[in-house]
């Protein structure tokens, strides 16, 4: 048998068994740096949103709605809380607006006005309905309060 054939052959093979290692590796690498990336785009911060707020209109609407239906109120009632809620919002927004870092005269303004603007509602509902209405505003304020009671820990 001719040495040079079995030469060639042997290195031909070797060759092709070195180009496959490289190929394995190549695509080892690829595999794990795609997998990185994934890993860090999952646990990456998200940026701040870019969806676009509710305007107070769209916001005072489901509002009236939710209260619509709780209290079941009628269609006077209705036309007369809406600009109350509309305005309670949109002086919401003022005020982040205004007040923009400054969170505890913040939350006072905004208290003030959520109370004012609920004293202004019951005047417009029935004993029953202010009774409901009293309860809801309750909930949410201990809801308020779990929340704030969880930030803290």
């Amino acid at each position: 048998m001719d040495t040079g054939i079995f030469a060639s052959i042997v290195t031909r093979r070797s060759t092709q068994r070195d180009l496959a290692l490289h190929y394995v590796l190549a695509l080892t690498v690829l595999f794990l740096v795609s997998l990185a990336v994934l890993t860090a785009t999952m646990y990456a911060q998200p940026a701040h949103s870019t969806t676009q707020r509710p305007s107070a209109q769209d916001l005072a609407e489901r509002r009236i709605n939710r209260l619509q239906k709780v209290l079941r109120l009628n269609d006077e009632q209705v036309r007369s809380i809406q600009p109350i809620i509309t305005r309670s919002i949109e002086a919401h927004q003022k005020i982040r607006k205004e007040l923009k870092g400054q969170h505890n005269a913040i939350r006072e303004a905004i208290r003030a006005n959520i109370e004012a603007t609920d004293k202004e509602i019951r005047d417009i509902l029935t004993p029953e309905q202010q009774t409901k209405f009293d309860l809801i505003r309750r909930r949410i304020g201990e809801r308020h309060n779990e929340r704030m009671q969880d930030r803290k820990q």
